[in-house]
């Protein structure tokens, strides 16, 4: 996957949500007016795999996550033609009903020292 600054959208049953990320050797970095998000990402030929923390920083936002502040995602997906865009499943370990679906479209380039 290309590093740079990538566009999310991500949805789940109890709404939809965007912010921008940014990835940079394998680790995720970025957030939205509601959300914090933070992880690793491992590509494998086009496979994408990791784990992703969504953390809710604006209490008075509408939940994403149901009742939750905070969960860890085991993510699997693809990655686009051209590794410039990809999309993934998330799931939270031991509890069934969080399932979030997310798209990433490459936005820039990181900037230099």
């Amino acid at each position: 996957m290309e590093n740079g600054i990538y566009h999310l959208r991500l949805y789940s049953g109890d709404g939809e949500e965007s912010g921008v990320v940014v990835i940079t050797g394998g680790s995720v970095n970025g957030g939205s007016g509601t959300y914090l998000y933070q992880g690793r990402l491992s590509l494998e030929w086009t496979t994408l795999s990791g784990s992703i923390v969504i953390r809710k920083w604006n209490l008075e936002a509408p939940a994403l996550l149901g009742p939750f502040k905070e969960v860890t995602l085991a993510v699997e997906g693809q990655v686009g033609p051209g590794e410039r865009s990809f999309s993934f499943i998330g799931r939270f370990a031991g509890h069934h009903v969080i399932r979030i679906e997310a798209k990433g479209f490459y936005l820039a380039p990181l900037a230099g020292p």
